[in-house]
């Protein structure tokens, strides 16, 4: 691989009106654009927007998470050939390997599933209020179940143990064991082994890699420092590491008009919304590399995911 590959975002776009649909974008950094774009066929579509979700790449295939459903999707071609869902599957967040199959956030209902490559369920890890295991919540809107307590995030599968990053609790929590792992300040998104380390990143900008054998705290960085922009950060999620480069995802603060009048009133230039973007980081000298703005619509557009695909 080479040491900038192209990029594939996994996204929420606005097409057209106030909805998202789940978009699929490859960005090659070489160029600095959007080479290519794939939509996925919403299964189950929640009534109110759906969005690609965070996923993981195994086996030279895309398993990508929508609100309701899982999609095996070519990397190259962006096109789904098989597309997994079950009655619990609502407002999907992530997908990793599991020990028996595929870890499932279900964000909706602060639930972590681990289903099958057929779509059968393996085990169920309730973290928020009780659900009804006989309900089919695909039909529900992503927001039906809010205000959420635990907000799980991503799930992933770490030497035979299970773990999630959750919003609502600042923590990263064991599943199958009582284990937590120490991130630090700040509400943590992300997960994911790469060059050696786990790697996290909280909402507000914080990057950690983790030594997944100690959980000890090995690289940390700070981007709004780093960026040294003018206007508000962002929200940041999504994270690739190939080598010495970061790659790190920042969605553009929601644009409503209060919300955005309110941020500027309060903070004047610092509040103005900066753009969605992903950011190209020297993680092991803790210097930014690069910076790529259009990567959504005039600005805008939700990052969830980015995998390297060569």
């Amino acid at each position: 691989m080479s040491a900038r590959p192209r990029l594939l975002l996994s996204m929420g776009l606005r097409d057209p009106g106030p909805q998202l649909s789940p978009r699929l974008r490859i960005l090659d950094p070489e160029r600095g654009a959007i080479v290519r774009e794939g939509r996925l066929t919403a299964s189950h579509p929640p009534p109110d927007g759906d969005q690609a979700a965070s996923p993981c790449l195994a086996d030279g295939m895309l398993w990508q998470p929508t609100r309701t459903a899982i999609h095996r999707v070519d990397p190259d071609t962006l096109q789904s050939e098989q597309v997994l869902t079950h009655p619990l599957f609502h407002d999907l967040h992530s997908v990793a390997p599991g020990a028996q199959g595929w870890l499932v956030t279900c964000t909706g209902h602060e639930t972590v599933v681990e289903i099958t490559s057929d779509g059968d369920l393996v085990e169920r890890f309730s973290l928020g209020r009780p659900i009804d295991v006989e309900r089919d919540y695909r039909t529900l809107p992503h927001d039906a179940l809010k205000p959420h307590d635990v907000h799980p995030n991503q799930a992933f599968l770490l030497e035979d143990r299970r773990w999630v990053t959750c919003l609502g609790t600042a923590r990263c929590q064991g599943l199958d064991h009582d284990g937590e792992l120490d991130l630090g300040p700040g509400m943590p998104h992300d997960g994911v082994l790469r060059e050696g380390l786990l790697w996290f990143t909280t909402t507000a900008g914080r990057v950690m890699g983790l030594d997944p054998h100690t959980g000890l705290r090995e690289v940390e960085l700070d981007l709004p420092a780093m960026e040294q922009g003018t206007g508000a950060f962002g929200w940041c999620r999504g994270i690739e590491v190939v080598g010495d480069t970061a790659w790190v995802g920042v969605t553009m603060l929601r644009s409503s008009a209060w919300r955005e009048t309110a941020r500027e009133l309060v903070w004047g230039a610092r509040g103005k919304r900066q753009p969605t973007r992903v950011l190209e980081i020297d993680w092991r000298h803790g210097r930014m590399k690069g910076r790529f703005d259009g990567v959504g619509h005039e600005g805008e557009g939700v990052i969830y995911g980015i995998t390297a695909v060569g």
